[in-house]
């Protein structure tokens, strides 16, 4: 094994472009690097020396390279020292990412923390790193120094720290290596194709994309002349926060504690905003949105082929081991885009408002949900690059830029696309795993479990949808109101809000839902008795891994809690106590075909793939619950979804579910995407649960692709997947 580890300088922001635009750009230059060969100890390398032989020679013998976060380092090694200095070309894959194994692990993947988490003897420099950046970076010039980056002979003590500080992160990327388990055969089978499309990319196409600026650039001088008008101060933008939420407060007497996506969605849904507030927050939402912000982001990352790469991160979702986005963050691109209607005429599909198609100019229509003819027709209309143009044929500029992101990802000149995706699959896999049979019957059937949900929960024959849609083309009111809000938000045992999430406050009262909660519940007891087994099971592989002292102190507690006035905490911490006391102390506890294990280090998830969830230092905790009963809590250390920070969590039945859940979706997918690879389908991205291949014209069917989708690995057999809705086209679309 080979460990690398690179510092280099530029005149762009990786963190902007990624490292491989970065590693083209011609002001890249390296700095220095350091590097090991099987542990016979860290040699260095800097401009001006003779290549090291002994690592070419190691290279072009094929042994393996280790770095963190190796993409930077392969997009270095092969855009500057192969073709600048003429050294071997070296292959994905025979780069190794200690990051990537790390986060299956369930650690993060950075190189500080993972120093702290592991107590290795080599630590992140702090000053080192600081040096770094400075030399990393342009340097302003002086009047007595017009230089604009840092050289040796000017700074010859930082260089010399930042050579040390190579080393270092060569020898405590070793160090923390070897204190995490490798992948087994199969995880490294799917590591190595994660590689593979990340160096493949996606092809966009980037005379759209600057035509598309072009307009938005246009729509944001309107509408921030439109916002310093309205607030009467030229000097405010859309990006201001704090004197946006001021004048929202002194002069509109709204109150926002900030101006998030989430705060603004919610301020738009009140009805006693002024009519100027109310202006304001939507410019806010308009200008400050995503979805400009990827616009910009495939701009700035799409290499000189076109093509945007190292944008999907193996293992990157905390807990469940699916892929995570970054840079342009494919996972929650915009579905939709300007209300339209279908031309009976010419079939375009053009914004509802116009009383007639602008193609062809019939004023016959009907409706249509948008999709790649909207985007189409609305592409070649941003390509004027006029913004007046795009408002008066689409209404609003950046609501048309946002449902046209996903077309400018296209397949390159003389290839096509071809994508298809699972449907419903994580009710599928709950399903499955939880063993409820009538739901089984559903996917297995007609998969129609919205409406059969909703039948379910409110007594309205399953019939009657089905005549409903018959007879009238459109869906059951119930579907909408009750059934799809149940299932997406009811499986991984959540209340009201998680309801609220997916629209039923629209339709509902607090109470309506709670019934309806109730009910789905009651109809689904296989589900529910799922999550309190895996709760169960958790908990007992935890206790018996954790020290007679802290189970002691528990135990007491729970003996304290049974002796107390209050007849409800005394029922509930004796049914804990006959429960879980004496402390089982059996190697391994199932919930189905779900296995956990824990030692004082980690709590493991062993899915029916063989793949394991971890959950690091686990313990269990007496709380209150907000009813002021006793209760016995799973608390771990990992990687916080939303901020992305290590720190001492809690779980319990319902995200447990989720975990499992999709993580057995997760397996799925990476089974199915080593048979389409290995079928000669090229895999260019993925998001969630789809997958998205570019193909030779002429190449493969949709049939074929979905057919490999659907082949179910021996540890699946009988879990009712499909998918479905697959299209072969130039332009990736939803």
């Amino acid at each position: 094994m080979i460990r690398l580890d690179f510092e280099s300088f530029s005149e762009i922001d990786i963190k902007k472009h990624g490292a491989w635009v970065y590693s083209e750009h011609p002001s890249t230059d390296p700095l220095c690097f350091s590097y090991e060969i099987n542990d016979t100890g860290v040699k260095r390398w800097r401009p001006g020396m003779p290549a090291p032989a002994d690592l070419l020679t190691a290279i072009s013998n094929g042994t393996l390279i280790e770095a963190s976060n190796d993409f930077f380092e392969y997009a270095i090694w092969n855009n500057i020292f192969h073709k600048r200095y003429g050294w071997p070309h070296v292959p994905f894959e025979q780069f190794r990412d200690m990051f990537a194994k790390a986060r299956a692990y369930g650690l993060k993947g950075e190189l500080g923390t993972l120093g702290d988490i592991t107590n290795v003897p080599v630590k992140k420099d702090k000053v080192g790193k600081r040096v770094m950046m400075k030399l990393a970076r342009p340097r302003k010039p002086t009047k007595n120094n017009p230089a604009t980056r840092w050289t040796r002979e000017m700074a010859p003590d930082d260089f010399e720290i930042l050579e040390d500080y190579c080393d270092d992160d060569t020898i405590t990327q070793g160090q923390i290596s070897a204190r995490i388990p490798e992948l087994d055969a199969n995880e490294y089978q799917i590591m190595l194709l994660d590689k593979k499309i990340n160096a493949r990319g996606m092809y966009c196409n980037l005379e759209q994309i600057d035509a598309a600026i072009t307009v938005f650039e246009q729509a944001t001088q309107k509408y921030t002349a439109e916002l310093q008008q309205i607030i009467g101060d030229v000097t405010i933008t859309a990006s201001k926060v704090k004197q946006l939420t001021e004048w929202l407060a002194k002069t509109q007497h709204c109150y926002a504690p900030d101006l998030s996506d989430e705060t603004v969605t919610a301020l738009l849904k009140r009805d006693d905003l002024t009519p100027p507030a109310r202006r304001v927050i939507e410019i806010r939402e308009m200008l400050a949105g995503s979805a400009p912000k990827k616009l910009y982001a495939m701009r700035a990352r799409a290499g000189s082929d076109g093509r945007i790469r190292d944008f999907l991160s193996y293992c990157g979702a905390a807990g469940t081991g699916r892929w995570a986005g970054r840079g342009i963050q494919p996972q929650n691109y915009p579905n939709s885009g300007p209300a339209v209607k279908e031309c009976l005429c010419c079939g375009a599909n053009y914004w509802k408002e116009l009383p007639e198609c602008p193609e062809c100019l019939s004023s016959d229509s009907k409706e249509a949900d948008w999709g790649v003819k909207g985007m189409r027709l609305c592409i070649s209309h941003l390509m004027s690059r006029d913004y007046e143009l795009v408002e008066a044929l689409w209404g609003n500029a950046i609501t048309a830029i946002s449902g046209c992101l996903r077309g400018f990802l296209q397949a390159e000149p003389g290839k096509q696309l071809i994508c298809s995706d699972y449907n419903a699959i994580e009710a599928r896999v709950l399903a499955y795993l939880a063993g409820e049979q009538w739901r089984l019957d559903v996917f297995n059937t007609h998969g129609k479990i919205y409406e059969m949900s909703a039948s379910k929960i409110s007594g309205v024959p399953f019939e009657e949808f089905e005549r409903h849609k018959k007879e009238t083309g459109s869906h059951h009111h119930l579907r909408k109101k009750i059934g799809k809000p149940a299932e997406l938000g009811s499986g991984y045992s959540g209340w009201v809000n998680a309801w609220k999430n997916f629209g039923a406050d629209k339709f509902m009262t607090d109470d309506e839902i709670k019934e309806g909660i109730l009910k789905w519940r009651e109809a689904s007891p296989n589900i529910v008795r799922f999550w309190d087994g895996l709760e169960e099971a958790a908990t007992r592989a935890v206790l018996a891994a954790m020290p007679q002292n802290e189970l002691a102190e528990l135990e007491a507690w729970l003996h304290s809690e049974y002796n107390s006035d209050d007849w409800k905490s005394s029922k509930t911490a004796g049914e804990l106590l006959d429960k879980y006391f004496p402390v089982n102390r059996g190697p391994a506890f199932q919930c189905g075909a779900i296995f956990y294990q824990a030692t004082p280090e980690c709590l493991f998830c062993r899915l029916p793939s063989g793949r394991f969830l971890h959950y690091h230092q686990p313990k269990i905790v007496g709380k209150y619950t907000a009813w002021g009963t006793p209760q016995l809590s799973i608390t771990f250390y990992g990687v916080d979804q939303k901020t992305s920070q290590w720190c001492q969590q809690e779980t319990y039945r319902g995200k447990l579910t989720n975990n499992v859940v999709q993580g057995f979706a997760r397996d799925i997918l990476a089974w199915a995407m080593l048979r389409l690879d290995a079928a000669g389908y090229d895999i260019v991205m993925h998001v969630h649960d789809e997958v998205i291949a570019e193909i030779p014209e002429g190449f493969g069917s949709v049939e074929e692709f979905e057919g490999i989708m659907k082949q179910l690995p021996p540890w699946a057999t009988g879990c009712p997947i499909n998918a479905s809705g697959g299209y072969i086209d130039t332009m990736y679309q939803k």
